[in-house]
């Protein structure tokens, strides 16, 4: 975490990961409306990050990239320093838990606890679409429900 002084420069900023669905970052881009979004992808779904903001509006976007999605758990300590890196003392944090592959909700955990361990203005937040997956993959872009695990 960057440690200079942005108390009149700290923004939200949103973590959080992105696999094959796009419904649930696009959800968590219109409920949150982040500053920041840094957002956890592979090689092959990276380009479907600029998709989701151009549905849900204009935001700064940091893309971090996980080699193996699936197994990548010994990836886990560089990642969780790359999106440091992109967080300043003062920001507000949210960190999504959904999405993605177990690896990447991992990440998503260990990032949390390692920011947290630091500032106490860090949140995990879920995200739910209830619709039947063939539907969410048809239309993907329905604003779902907010969970937020740490009130």
């Amino acid at each position: 975490m960057n440690q200079f002084d942005h108390r009149l420069a700290a923004k939200k900023v949103l973590l959080s990961p992105l696999g094959s669905s796009q419904g649930l970052l696009y959800t968590a881009l219109m409920l949150l409306r982040p500053d920041l979004l840094v957002t956890l992808t592979s090689k092959r779904f990276e380009s479907d990050v600029g998709k989701v903001i151009e549905k849900a509006g204009a935001v700064d976007c940091r893309i971090v990239l996980m080699h193996d999605v699936f197994i990548g758990f010994d990836e886990t300590e560089a990642l969780v320093a790359k999106f440091k890196g992109f967080i300043d003392q003062g920001d507000s944090v949210s960190i999504n838990l959904t999405g993605g592959t177990t690896a990447m909700q991992w990440v998503m955990q260990a990032a949390f606890e390692s920011l947290r361990s630091e500032s106490a203005n860090v949140k995990r937040v879920a995200f739910i679409d209830r619709r039947d997956s063939n539907e969410q993959k048809l239309e993907p872009w329905v604003v779902g429900e907010i969970y937020r695990i740490d009130k």
